[in-house]
């Protein structure tokens, strides 16, 4: 006689690969704020500010990566609810927050070619990242939603 287990089978979901590469694409938007933010605070910190009055853009940011990260877990995880808390707190809400002082700086009468002229090796750093930063949120957010299967309570690989 064989002996069996009598416990019942484990259902697996597999990850879709474009879940793992919208997870990753998240970790590039948060590691390219990451980066940003570190810019911002030399550059800050160098022009004189008092590191004091950095702490609580430097919280707020951090709190934000904190969030970021989890939810991109959650992601990865299966979670449905991360894409849409994902989709409004970073695409909707985030990409504003990166957008808003370019924008703000246009519309007061700014021109590209000004702020181009004027920019350091900093702000062309900087740059780089924003523009790596936005493509990674914005495909991230495309490829979570590519997938609703993995998404579902009963859904088996």
């Amino acid at each position: 006689m064989i002996a069996t287990s009598s416990s019942t089978p484990t259902i697996t979901r597999v990850r879709p690969r474009r879940i793992t590469a919208a997870f990753w694409l998240w970790m590039l938007a948060l590691a390219a704020g990451v980066f940003e933010a570190s810019i911002s605070v030399t550059q800050a910190l160098s022009a004189g500010e008092q590191f004091g009055s950095l702490l609580a853009p430097i919280g707020i940011r951090l709190l934000a990566f904190a969030v970021l990260a989890v939810l991109a877990l959650a992601l990865r995880a299966g979670r449905g609810w991360s894409r849409y808390a994902l989709l409004v707190l970073f695409t909707g809400l985030g990409t504003w927050s990166l957008i808003a002082d370019p924008l703000t700086y246009l519309l007061d009468g700014g021109t590209v070619s000004d702020a181009l002229a004027a920019a350091t090796g900093w702000d062309a750093a900087f740059l780089v990242s924003r523009v790596l930063h936005i493509l990674a949120v914005w495909t991230a957010s495309v490829l979570m939603f590519t997938a609703p299967s993995y998404f579902r309570r009963d859904a088996v690989g």
